[in-house]
């Protein structure tokens, strides 16, 4: 099928390219005007520049751009704009502009040049906490050296750019000085994360005692009303850039929060959900935290390309040998082994479909018909009014129009009007503030634009950047073959910002979820009077969360990370020991489907899974399933799946009477423990037992499909088990 692998690039998408590469050839060495840069110039305190196509100039100027600000403070707490660092200045926006215009023999679209911009400042910051040996101010990036440079990578190993520029150390000092005017003893950076209390209140006594402090504390969900803000944080340090959510700077700010002595997570950012993420930092986590080797090796990648500008001399990168391989094996004592998210269990995973499928089938329709009528009431019956007033009136008769439109009758499913049978009780609320007997409107169409975005996601993968990318038009069908086919763009596959583009087949499921959202986005579209881009190409155009306005793509993906939240606190998801939820998303799915496919068929499903996901090297399969990586992983999954039909028989909830290998199985957990009943033995103990069996080959895992009597489509999927020489019937 040779049409679904090869790009067709849109007139739009070829003119772009003719002129960019125009523009490059034809500039002059000292020439530093480019399209791309909408606002600034060298010296500019800022700039903004185009963001492939959602850039947009308004009567308030550009909006939708992305965008550097170089007001950044430095460790010498000057800010980089300063005058006596134009030198360091001109010499980061140089060769800013040289990668984003391709002069380093690189061509990065707006994304990939982002990533660039804070490995930047970052080395800038680091050559100025030595200030003396570097003199970055009077030579720019040209004093640094092969030892320097082995140097930083080493302690980049160790603990990223946050041990690099020693957050932690200076963080310290700067509150201490704060509160007792001097910098903090080495007494007290040995014990940098439990600080004695006397300091703790001593340091909180000052700060809030600080008018400037104040501004930065926010009382919102999820975040102490007294604490220190990371913000507040970077505002004294500079932003080095790091990741809230595996930062030992979380953990060093998390001592003065006032919280009980039970809390064991740290609320280090805003919280949109019930319950915390499994990903939520656990504060008596060990503060040391090396690198992954992916990650360090995207350091060393964007390394490689900055000093690719030792051929500029304006840049005043020093030409010094950089040795990608040396630098990779000196750090790879330090680093950690590379991990993909966590695994959805199979049992869980069949939950979120199946749950996905019950309200794109049984109250889509209804629902997205319900929610027009109710957004015409409140937009077009009274235009002139204030909002407050069209709200109320259209509350009015929101009764009547949740009456008015049914769901869908399936067999032990009667039909009922969608207010009742969602429980609907009002328009609108916070999505936070989530009761299933008690829904509102706004958040049963996130429930429902969730379960459509997991459809699309669970049967064919997608990345969120692919899945919020989809066209209208996305949707075809196959008059000649026959079956459904959806076209996406591929990350991480084209140059300029401009990905490929490929279709794959669909299930009528996922068709069924398309058109509801087409249905939505025309109809919206139409209601509003909108003929932008987004309202009339994007296939995700969906109301505001609060008023029911219109939509904007640049929301999308905040909304859709807002309802995958919603959904997962309704169906009630898992939540581990510590009270933290696990709320998967388009990655997690990527990876259950790949998992599943490579799983139930390792020869032909390892390369259906590579070219359902748009993989262009099998490498990056291989990525989800090698034992090199991943081994210990899907070991627990599978581990897992074998503890939920342990406890199914053992509840007496199995009705399958073919069962011999299952059954030795169980009394072998039975025997190994000394229990007459595995409820109640402490699961982490009997699930690594579980991991032994499997991987010494005691047990063997065969999933098979169940059909229904006189039905040749599969009703659901099973799994048949081998234990030493006793097996299921199916295995």
């Amino acid at each position: 099928m040779p049409r679904y692998e090869k790009r067709q690039y849109s007139i739009t998408d070829l003119e772009r390219v003719i002129a960019i590469n125009n523009e490059r050839l034809n500039r002059e060495p000292d020439d530093f005007t480019a399209s791309w840069l909408l606002e600034g110039n060298i010296g500019s305190d800022a700039w903004k520049t185009s963001n492939g196509d959602k850039h947009v100039l308004t009567e308030e100027g550009w909006k939708h751009t992305k965008n550097v600000n170089f007001n950044v403070r430095l460790p010498d707490d000057s800010l980089l704009t300063d005058s006596q660092n134009t030198i360091m200045l001109h010499a980061i926006q140089k060769t800013l502009f040289y990668i984003r215009s391709g002069s380093f023999g690189i061509y990065p679209g707006p994304a990939a040049w982002g990533d660039h911009i804070q490995p930047i400042f970052n080395l800038a910051s680091y050559m100025y906490l030595d200030k003396e040996r570097f003199m970055p101010d009077k030579f720019g990036f040209n004093l640094l050296n092969e030892d320097a440079l082995k140097h930083l990578v080493t302690k980049l190993a160790q603990g990223g750019w946050e041990n690099a520029l020693e957050i932690i150390p200076r963080t310290l000092d700067k509150l201490h000085i704060k509160a007792l005017g001097q910098k903090a003893p080495d007494a007290l950076h040995k014990r940098a994360f439990n600080l004695p209390e006397n300091v703790r209140s001593k340091i909180l006594d000052a700060l809030f005692s600080d008018r400037g402090f104040i501004k930065y504390q926010t009382d919102t969900r999820g975040k102490s009303p007294e604490r220190i803000p990371t913000n507040y944080i970077k505002h004294i340090i500079g932003k080095p850039g790091i990741n809230p959510k595996h930062s030992k700077l979380v953990v060093f700010l998390a001592q003065f929060n006032n919280e009980t002595t039970s809390e064991k997570t740290i609320n280090d950012y805003l919280r949109t959900t019930q319950h915390p993420r499994t990903t939520t930092r656990l504060l008596d986590h060990e503060p040391s935290h090396p690198l992954t080797e992916a990650t360090l090796t995207k350091i060393i990648y964007n390394l490689n390309n900055f000093f690719k500008g030792k051929h500029h001399p304006s840049t005043t990168i020093p030409n010094i040998n950089y040795n990608p391989q040396e630098l990779r094996l000196l750090a790879s004592q330090y680093i950690n082994s590379s991990q993909h998210k966590q695994l959805i269990p199979l049992r869980f995973g069949l939950k979120i479909l199946r749950k996905s499928t019950e309200f794109v089938i049984v109250y889509g329709d209804a629902l997205i018909d319900c929610c027009l009528e109710y957004i015409r009431h409140l937009h077009n019956e009274n235009p002139n009014k204030r909002l407050a007033t069209r709200m109320h009136l259209a509350n009015l008769e929101l009764p009547k129009i949740l009456e008015k439109y049914m769901t869908l009758e399936c067999p032990g499913l009667p039909s009922n009007n969608i207010g009742d049978a969602l429980k609907i009780r009002c328009a609108k609320k916070n999505l936070q503030d989530l009761d299933p007997e008690n829904l509102t409107l706004n958040q049963a169409l996130g429930l429902l634009i969730c379960a459509q975005s997991n459809i699309i996601c669970m049967l064919k993968p997608l990345r969120i950047s692919e899945l919020i990318s989809l066209r209208r038009d996305c949707a075809m069908y196959d008059t000649l073959l026959g079956g459904a086919w959806m076209e996406s763009t591929v990350g991480k596959t084209g140059l300029e910002g401009i990905n490929m583009e490929f279709a794959r087949p669909i299930p009528k499921l996922t068709l069924k979820a398309i058109s509801q959202l087409q249905y939505l986005g025309m109809n919206l579209a139409e209601l509003f009077e909108d003929t932008s881009p987004h309202a009339t190409d994007d296939l995700f155009y969906i109301p505001s969360m609060g008023t029911f306005k219109k939509s904007y793509r640049s929301a999308l993906k905040i909304k859709l990370s807002l309802y995958t939240g919603l959904f997962h606190d309704y169906i009630d998801s898992p939540i581990d020991e510590h009270g933290r939820r696990f709320y998967p998303g388009p990655h997690e799915f990527r990876k259950f489907f790949i998992l599943m496919m490579y799983w139930h068929e390792q020869n032909i499903g390892f390369s259906c899974a590579a070219w359902m996901a748009g993989h262009r090297l099998t490498e990056h399969t291989q990525a989800y399933t090698d034992a090199s990586v991943s081994a210990e992983e899907i070991s627990l999954w599978e581990a897992e799946c074998i503890e939920d039909k342990i406890i199914e028989l053992e509840a007496g909830r199995s009705n399958r009477q073919d069962v011999d290998g299952l059954v030795a199985l169980y009394n072998a957990v039975k025997a190994r423990f000394g229990v007459g009943r595995v409820e109640g033995l402490q699961r982490k103990a009997y699930i690594e037992f579980l991991q032994d069996l499997r991987a010494e080959g005691t047990i063997t895992i065969k999933p098979y499909f169940i059909f229904a009597p006189g039905c040749m489509e599969p009703d659901g999927i099973d799994l048949a088990f081998k234990y030493e020489d006793k097996q299921d019937e199916q295995f």
